[in-house]
């Protein structure tokens, strides 16, 4: 299957975050899950942008998404992808929509990249 480039990969588009914008690793064009430990709190999922990680535990608490979006998040708020990873391409892309098109700074903030430690992306099992 083919990547399919939609509205979120413009390279016009303009981030919410300030650092995203003309980042060479993390614009708003390029979302990349992961899951992160803020300083003294447990791992869990987010979403690097320009300098900073947006925490979808945050997010999903202060009631920022809904539906199909909302789903995703909670499957990629925990200390692994796996769950995320399960729901499939069209959970994911509605997720990296809602995120791409959003003006969430004000309601949660984000976490500055240089103070989290970045973890495993997803669990995998252990080869016999």
């Amino acid at each position: 299957m083919r990547n399919q480039i939609d509205e979120t990969h413009d390279i016009k588009r303009q981030s919410w975050v300030a650092s995203a914008n003309g980042h060479a690793s993390f614009p708003i064009q390029n979302l990349p899950f992961g899951v992160f430990s803020p300083p003294n709190e447990d791992a869990r999922g987010g979403v690097a942008i320009g300098d900073e990680i947006f925490d979808l535990k945050r997010a999903l608490e202060a009631g920022l998404f809904t539906g199909t979006a909302e789903q995703a998040a909670r499957a990629a708020s925990g200390a692994t992808l796996n769950a995320f990873m399960a729901l499939g391409r069209d959970a994911r892309v509605e997720l990296r929509k809602r995120l791409s098109a959003a003006q969430f700074v004000e309601a949660i903030g984000v976490v500055a990249l240089a103070n989290c430690l970045c973890r495993l992306r997803a669990a995998l099992p252990r080869r016999p």
